[in-house]
């Protein structure tokens, strides 16, 4: 009598089972996917059946008009803001004008205000002797700050910053006016010039190249400097209410010293 084969284990009878179920669930989403194709599967299937000149030709003219609306959308958007700014910048331009104006107003105000200030300094102390005016130079020297802020074109500048310089350099050097013979330099050209402590010099035409030391050197309204050093000296401008640009080179480069020794490059 034959015996009957050995039942395999549960485990097996498991494995078994699960397998037949995946294949099951795996027909049954091949069996949904060829019922309903998606819609990249469904277009390559429509272009392959309508592979034709004339569709392809069609569908390349509808690609390239959406294209052109979209394009003619994006420049209609763009020119309409174009305008808006336009628009924008149309009513803020008065507004900007007056912005300026008032800010060239204040600045005006400003250098006007410098000026006035300046010529009542020199009121106050013009009469004062050397000695005394020792005891105002950071004064002086402060109001010379305050001129340098202002606009050269305004009214009075010059004549104020003039006499400025003369006051400031007298605060400055040791030398005092008066006291002896003026002296006529025109056309001079070379080293140290001599004089004693104190000598007073006058300056016509073109120097260059000279170095005054302790001097009251007084300035023609038309001299030109060239390399001219002064050191510790008084410096005395012409009354010239609307001086030439040489004239006013020299004196932006006093305002801009300590007034101990002062270096005009050219003017």
């Amino acid at each position: 009598m034959s015996s009957l084969a050995p039942a395999p284990p549960p485990e097996t009878l498991y494995e078994v089972s699960r397998t037949i179920r995946e294949l099951q669930d795996a027909l049954e989403q091949l069996d949904q996917s060829i019922e309903k194709p998606s819609l990249s599967v469904r277009t390559s299937y429509w272009l392959r059946r309508n592979r034709s000149r004339s569709t392809v030709t069609a569908l390349l003219l509808l690609a390239v008009g959406a294209a052109s609306f979209y394009f003619i959308g994006f420049k209609l958007y763009g020119a309409a803001g174009v305008r808006l700014d336009t628009h924008i910048a149309s009513a803020l331009n008065p507004l900007h004008k007056e912005i300026q104006a008032a800010d060239a107003d204040t600045k005006q105000m400003a250098g006007m205000l410098a000026v006035l200030q300046t010529k009542i300094l020199v009121q106050e102390l013009g009469a004062l002797s050397g000695l005394q005016l020792r005891e105002h130079r950071d004064e002086l020297r402060e109001a010379r700050k305050f001129l340098l802020s202002a606009n050269p074109e305004t009214p009075g500048f010059w004549p104020a910053g003039f006499q400025l310089i003369t006051l400031l350099s007298r605060a400055t050097s040791a030398a005092e006016t008066g006291k002896s013979k003026e002296v006529a330099l025109n056309d001079f050209s070379g080293g140290a010039v001599p004089g004693e402590f104190g000598a007073r010099f006058v300056l016509t035409g073109q120097i260059k190249n000279a170095v005054f030391t302790e001097a009251v050197v007084r300035l023609d309204p038309e001299v030109k400097l060239e390399n001219v050093t002064f050191k510790n000296c008084i410096i005395i401008f012409p009354d010239a209410p609307k001086p030439p640009k040489s004239l006013q080179q020299i004196a932006s480069e006093f305002l801009a010293s300590d007034m101990l020794g002062v270096t005009i490059h050219g003017s």
